[in-house]
């Protein structure tokens, strides 16, 4: 075991409860098969006895017989319990004194100090809370995935900022310098308040067994229903028409996407696998009484291979004003769906990324198109990127740069390249 300042897990604990609870449990088992046919047959015959003195539908000749019987019983168990008290008394006295030895030293000191430990650094952590994360059906929540990762990675990029501007832009540097002495502090200052908060700030992580970021804090211990008959239904929001809104806020029952938003946005905070898990699990749990959610789960799917999720999820969501529903835009068109198809075309079956600073295309053609063209900017180059069944052209009006391409890195040179498959 490391210093009893580690924090452990629950596992962790029970691995150290482990041996003194068999140590005590055999103990217990020898003291038990003392106690059979000595204690507990004395208790269980001073009752037989009593019942049968107040059962009036014995006669009074076979009242006597048992009471007699269970008194001859009873002499010889009372001479039973008589001979095994020492030894009772013996294996009593080894497991308080292995437990003097073992409790507190292997078990109850690692996990006080565990527990100690975890409570100080939950005191030293930022923690956001009482918000609304994406799910607009989960009201004052603490430490939403989404909203703490967002926070975090705002303060990272500030702080990216403020070193680049510092090597590479003086004269930038020099004139917001003057601006924060003038308020009483400096960019040096921020620039360490931002990487204190950012490691303080508590971020949710995957659950050790299932692989499963918690939504917001407590979010596993809300009640699990069927959703299925309300994400089927043609029209959205039926899930009020069986239960109220506290009642959906106390249920794993989402609105849009959340942690599948976080996925999206950034896909490197947990392993493909777990990305996976999480995907299938919170899409369950999701209503898509939104018209914003579709369209970032048919995003997910496509990083994921998922590819008749993905293309069912894009169908949905290109639909909303379009399909077959009438009354779908009485209350106005859904321009931000649209925002989010466009996404879906080119981030996911477009595969677009930012990654490390470059641009990024891996692309994931549904079979259902033979090609498709999206135009993009890219450091001020104009890109008409073309995907097609076994590759991508792209047509670069700028100047050469470098990119990741089918997972290649290469170099787009300005006019027609083209990258097979």
């Amino acid at each position: 075991m490391a210093e009893n300042s580690v924090i452990i897990s629950s596992e962790e604990e029970a691995k150290l409860l482990k041996p003194i609870d068999e140590y005590v449990e055999e103990i217990q088992k020898k003291i038990d098969a003392l106690r059979a046919d000595g204690f507990d047959k004395v208790n269980d015959l001073k009752k037989q006895i009593a019942i049968a003195k107040e059962n009036k539908n014995l006669s009074a000749t076979q009242r006597d017989k048992i009471i007699e019987n269970s008194k001859k019983e009873l002499e010889n168990a009372k001479k039973v319990e008589a001979d095994n008290k020492e030894e009772i008394k013996k294996l009593i006295a080894e497991a308080e004194d292995y437990l003097a030895k073992h409790y507190k030293k292997d078990y109850y000191d690692v996990v006080n100090n565990s527990c100690k430990a975890a409570k100080a650094e939950e005191n030293n952590r930022y923690e956001i809370r009482d918000v609304i994360g994406p799910d607009e059906y989960k009201e004052h929540v603490d430490n939403n995935a989404y909203t703490n990762y967002m926070a975090h990675e705002n303060m990272r990029l500030a702080a990216q900022v403020i070193a680049c501007i510092r090597d590479e832009k003086k004269d930038i540097y020099g004139k917001m310098q003057k601006l924060m002495q003038e308020e009483g502090t400096s960019l040096e200052q921020l620039e360490e308040e931002l990487k204190d908060k950012m490691k303080k700030l508590y971020l949710p992580q995957p659950d050790e067994k299932t692989g499963i970021i918690p939504q917001f804090d407590g979010y596993f211990d809300l009640k699990e229903i069927d959703l299925s008959v309300y994400k089927n239904a043609s029209v959205v929001g039926t899930v009020f028409h069986d239960y109220s809104g506290e009642d959906v806020q106390g249920m794993q029952a989402g609105k849009q996407a959340d942690i599948v938003e976080l996925l999206y946005q950034m896909e490197d905070i947990t392993t493909p696998d777990n990305k996976a898990k999480n995907y299938v699990y919170y899409e369950a749990r999701t209503l898509h009484d939104s018209s914003l959610s579709k369209a970032i789960h048919s995003i997910t799917a496509c990083d994921l291979g998922m590819e008749k999720e993905a293309y069912e999820m894009f169908m949905s969501a290109a639909l909303t004003d379009l399909g077959q529903e009438m009354k779908s835009s009485d209350a106005g068109i859904h321009s931000a769906n649209m925002g989010g198809v466009w996404q879906d075309v080119v981030m996911g079956f477009g595969g677009v990324r930012i990654h490390d600073g470059h641009l990024r295309i891996r692309p994931n053609c549904p079979k259902q198109w033979e090609k498709f063209t999206y135009p993009i900017y890219w450091k001020g180059n104009k890109l008409d990127v073309t995907v097609c069944k076994d590759g991508v052209e792209v047509i670069n009006e700028g100047t050469a740069f470098m990119a990741e391409i089918m997972g290649q890195m290469v170099t787009v040179e300005k006019g027609k390249n083209e990258f097979l498959a």
